[in-house]
């Protein structure tokens, strides 16, 4: 029959009231595990097991995965980050808190500002103070002039003596005048007074008021003057009584003087200038070929 090896035995609270010899093993039978003794030591060092119900004492745990860890009988549900948040904590957490005072209000921080006096500073992404420093105090320079004034209106702005900006005399509807301008003006002007084919002896003597009617422009040889109309050549003149003076034939220059509107035509098919209205009171000049009577009508 085999020979069976017995261990001394006995409950947790028998193994812990007996000090075995040194190097002696007994078991306990609550726990279902070994209990190694030393000689001295009263309920020896029980050996720990994977399944049994222990106290561990003086224990390291490396990496531990605990699973329904409970604290004082009380099952922890908080998670390991949830946890790490008493880290640093120096006394109880809820005394802190009772100690701390409540805000109910604004007025409880001895914030005077309302709710919507703070939202101003929404979207602000720097100190607002360094802001409102690196901004110009007051305005300088040639706006001093219209910073706090309305200007006339409808009118061009210009730079005064000083430099300052300053209303002009010159309207905007003057200023309109110039859409359309593709070119200097004065450029312009100058061409139009060229074309004129008029120089300044003419000029002037058509530059008259109150015309004597029958007289016409002739060259004297030093100056142009008005004459009495004597016939022959290319022109004629009509007075003020609607009577004509002509000429047969010839080419030249008409200068009609009279007091009021009037017209001068040639004989049918003889000249391509059938009228030349001329303003009222002064004078027109007209160049004409004809080989027939130039009638002024």
């Amino acid at each position: 029959m085999p020979t069976v090896l017995q261990f001394r035995r006995g409950t947790t609270a028998q193994n812990n009231a007996f000090t075995g010899s040194a190097g002696e093993v007994s078991i306990d039978t609550d726990l279902d595990t070994l209990v190694v003794h030393d000689g001295s030591t009263a309920g020896g060092h029980t050996l720990v097991t994977d399944t049994a119900t222990q106290t561990l004492t003086n224990k390291t745990l490396t990496s531990p995965n605990i699973t329904g860890l409970q604290l004082g009988g009380v099952a922890v549900t908080a998670t390991a980050a949830e946890l790490n948040y008493v880290d640093g904590v120096t006394s109880a957490i809820q005394t802190q808190l009772n100690a701390k005072g409540t805000v109910n209000s604004l007025s409880d921080l001895s914030i005077t500002a309302t709710a919507t006096e703070l939202n101003y500073v929404d979207g602000v992404t720097s100190a607002i103070q360094t802001q409102l420093n690196a901004k110009q105090a007051t305005i300088t320079g040639a706006a001093t002039t219209i910073d706090t004034e309305n200007l006339t209106v409808s009118r061009a702005l210009v730079s005064d003596g000083s430099g300052k900006v300053a209303v002009s005399a010159v309207t905007s509807t003057e200023i309109g005048y110039l859409d359309g301008v593709t070119s200097s003006i004065q450029t312009q002007l100058n061409a139009k007074l060229a074309s004129a084919n008029l120089n300044s002896s003419i000029d002037s003597h058509l530059n008259q008021t109150n015309p004597t009617a029958g007289y016409v422009l002739s060259w004297n040889g030093s100056d142009y003057a008005w004459v009495v109309q004597s016939g022959g050549g290319g022109g004629g003149t009509r007075d003020e009584t609607g009577n004509s003076a002509g000429s047969n034939g010839g080419s030249g220059v008409a200068v009609v003087r009279v007091p009021g509107s009037t017209s001068a035509s040639v004989a049918p098919g003889t000249n391509s200038i059938a009228t030349l209205p001329a303003p009222a009171g002064g004078c027109k000049v007209a160049s004409f070929t004809v080989t027939g009577t130039l009638t002024i009508s």
